[in-house]
C-alpha cells in the first residue's frame, strides 16, 4: 500500500523509456542504487528491505550532514520509502523520501518526494522552501541516464 505523501512536500520526477520493473531493478541492490541516488550526495549504506539501513551524507554551506533511517516500505516495481533522521542533530523527525514507479504512457513515470516536514515541528510550510531548494531532479536524471532508454 502507497505510504500517503503529505501536501507539503518536494516533488522531483521524470518519464523513462522502460518498463517500471527493469526500472526497479535499479534499487535492489546498494551498488546499483548508489550509481544514480548517490549522485549529489553520498549513499553510504542501503540494505534494500523493509526493516534496512539507508544512510547518506550531504554537504550544506560547507558542512556534512549524515541523514539515517529505516526502509518502511519496499514495494518491488512500485515504491521505496524510507526515514531520514539527521545524525547528531536535534531535529526533529524523521522526515521521509519516497520514490514511486507508475506505468505510464508505455514507459515509467519515476516520483521522488521528500515528505513528511510536520514532524519537524511547527508548521509544515517553514520547512518546505529550505527542503525545495535543496534537491534537484539530478537523482531521478541519473536513474534515465542509467536505464540508458
Amino acid at each position: 500500500m502507497p505510504i500517503e505523501i503529505s501536501p507539503y512536500h518536494v516533488r522531483r520526477s521524470t518519464w523513462i523509456a522502460a518498463p517500471s520493473d527493469v526500472v526497479w531493478e535499479e534499487v535492489t541492490t546498494f551498488d546499483r542504487m548508489q550509481r544514480w541516488y548517490g549522485t549529489g550526495h553520498t549513499l553510504s549504506e542501503y540494505e534494500p528491505r523493509v526493516g534496512g539501513t539507508v544512510e547518506t551524507a550531504v554537504e550544506i554551506d560547507g558542512t556534512e550532514h549524515r541523514f539515517r533511517g529505516e526502509i518502511i516500505t519496499f514495494e518491488p516495481g512500485a515504491e521505496l520509502t524510507f526515514e531520514q533522521r539527521w545524525v547528531g542533530s536535534d531535529w526533529g523527525g524523521p522526515t521521509m523520501v519516497t520514490i514511486r514507479l507508475s506505468s505510464l504512457d508505455g514507459g515509467t513515470l519515476v516520483e521522488l518526494f521528500h515528505h513528511g516536514y510536520e514532524r519537524l515541528g511547527g508548521h509544515p510550510s517553514e520547512h518546505l522552501d529550505g527542503f525545495e531548494s535543496g534537491w534537484t531532479a539530478e537523482q531521478v536524471h541519473a536513474l534515465r541516464d542509467l536505464v540508458g532508454v
